[in-house]
């Protein structure tokens, strides 16, 4: 049984809406994490480049 093309076509929406938030979260996650690492940094005098290049 073929399904709707409107049913496709909305769960392809679904999938990348889904995809969108994750994405978002992803980021958000990396956006803080890159925040305590600079504070972190500031806060021990310490150096981040070898942070940075991994």
């Amino acid at each position: 049984m073929k399904p709707e093309p409107e049913d496709f076509y909305a769960a392809l929406v679904d999938q990348r809406n889904a995809a969108l938030d994750q994405l978002a979260n992803a980021l958000a996650e990396n956006a803080a994490l890159r925040r305590e690492i600079e504070r972190l940094s500031v806060v021990e005098g310490g150096d981040t480049a070898c942070l940075r290049s991994r």
